[in-house]
């Protein structure tokens, strides 16, 4: 599958809606699981193979103003994570 430089340029400036199959090419182009591109920020290193499936399957699934919620929501929690680590290491 061949993705045009505009899409993935909007891709990495966060503009537009990347469809899913354009996700997953770019995925497979970088050698790195989808999930990653959809929740980079997320602690993964508790969850177990079935539990991330189902974790990523519940974010695909949602609508477009639902992931856009679950993608904020991570943010917001990657951020209270940073301040809390910052806060402990004071």
């Amino acid at each position: 599958m061949k993705i045009s430089n505009k899409t993935v340029s909007n891709m990495l400036n966060g503009e537009g809606n990347p469809q899913l199959d354009n996700l997953a090419a770019v995925a497979r182009h970088v050698k790195i699981p989808l999930w990653q591109l959809l929740c980079p920020a997320i602690d993964i290193s508790h969850l177990s193979a079935p539990e991330l499936s189902q974790l990523i399957e519940g974010i695909v699934g949602r609508s477009e103003t639902g992931q856009a919620q679950v993608r904020r929501t991570i943010r917001l929690e990657a951020l209270a994570a940073r301040e809390d680590a910052a806060e402990s290491a004071t």
